[in-house]
């Protein structure tokens, strides 16, 4: 069986032309762009934030990164793992659009559940960065 490329790259290219197609098709709706833009700006926050509290850290130092009314502080760890909390919510928000795309053509509904959802993450991780700064810095 020999490799025939010119079959892998019409496979490429009509994937291409298919994927292009469809986010256009997503880019031309308003509820799309003001998802988008909403989930960016809380994205953009959460890293600003991860980076402030790093910055307001000294080097190398240790931080509450978990505080209940229970226990106390219950998890404690190095500056540097306050960036999962903005990149755990990049994630479910590209995995949340990608889904929402996928279902678009067939319901509208599910995609309006999916892109609010990737808001309310992220709205929610926002929330427990500020937290993590009160805890720790004031």
């Amino acid at each position: 069986m020999t490799f025939d490329s010119a079959k892998f790259y019409n496979f490429l290219y009509t994937g291409y032309q298919k994927i292009h197609e469809l986010f256009s098709d997503l880019s031309g709706q308003a509820y799309m762009k003001a998802y988008s833009g909403a989930a960016l700006l809380l994205i953009v926050l959460n890293w600003v934030g991860s980076y402030a509290i790093n910055v307001k850290s000294s080097e190398g130092s240790i931080i509450f990164l978990h505080y209940n009314v229970d226990f106390g502080a219950n998890l404690i760890g190095e500056v540097k793992k306050v960036y999962i909390i903005p990149l755990l919510g990049l994630v479910v928000y590209l995995l949340d659009f990608a889904l929402s795309a996928r279902f678009y053509r067939r319901n509208k509904f599910i995609s309006h559940i999916l892109l609010s959802s990737g808001l309310i993450v992220n709205a929610t991780l926002l929330i427990s960065l500020y937290l993590i700064y009160l805890i720790n810095f004031k």
